[in-house]
């Protein structure tokens, strides 16, 4: 591991940005601080157990983190964290403390869309989400590895395109259906049709949603 000055002390987090937190399936406590890496919480000590940050040293994708600055973190089935960092989708295993990080490649249809990567969900079909600065992708999964990638991109002239291309969060609703919020409205994804919905402002509308700088999702007990 690799600690910063006061690390594990009751008042290091004081005064610092939270970005994500979530809670793996052994009950350990991921935080990601801004600037700050990937850090494990122990709820038996109430201490910060473990630290993970860049080495500028290494910058290997296959070694370590890539950056300091994660977005969102999500838990897969094994176990494993993938982290939105922005620069590029890391996937960490907390059992062999390895890292391994995916970038855009030169194909941007079969590939991550955007080094800057914002949001990220699991649907139903274990297929992970991946909102950037510059994109949507979905990606097939087996055993931790990441086989392909779709993306899909905001186009202007079609309505069953997604809004835009900054995209802030996803969330999978119990229908299925994948919600986007994003620099420019609102959409939802559905899966069954391979349609994008959208919803944007409308000053003459009081119906319309209240702004198109949608920075989160949450989904309440009715759907």
């Amino acid at each position: 591991y690799t600690y910063t000055a006061g690390f594990g002390n009751a008042s290091w987090l004081s005064g610092k940005s939270i970005r994500a937190i979530t809670e793996d399936k052994q009950g350990g406590l991921w935080v990601a601080v801004s600037g700050e890496g990937l850090i494990r919480f122990d709820k038996v000590t109430c201490k910060f157990s473990e630290q993970y940050v860049l080495d500028e040293t290494k910058n290997d994708p296959s070694n370590g983190l890539m950056s300091n600055h994660i977005k969102s973190i999500v838990v897969d089935e094994h176990n494993r964290l993938w982290l939105a960092t922005d620069n590029g989708l890391t996937v960490f295993n907390p059992s062999t403390k390895t890292f391994y990080t995916y970038l855009p490649g030169a194909d941007k249809s079969t590939g991550l869309p955007n080094p800057f990567v914002k949001a990220l969900c699991f649907d139903r079909q274990g297929h992970l989400w991946i909102g950037t600065d510059g994109g949507l992708s979905k990606a097939t999964l087996k055993n931790g590895r990441i086989l392909a990638f779709e993306s899909f991109y905001a186009d202007g002239s079609k309505s069953t395109s997604n809004s835009n291309d900054l995209i802030k969060a996803l969330l999978e609703d119990q229908a299925g259906n994948i919600w986007i919020a994003s620099d420019f409205g609102l959409s939802i994804y559905d899966p069954e049709t391979n349609f994008f919905f959208r919803w944007r402002h409308n000053p003459d509308d009081e119906q319309s949603i209240g702004s198109n700088y949608c920075r989160g999702l949450l989904q309440d007990k009715q759907g």
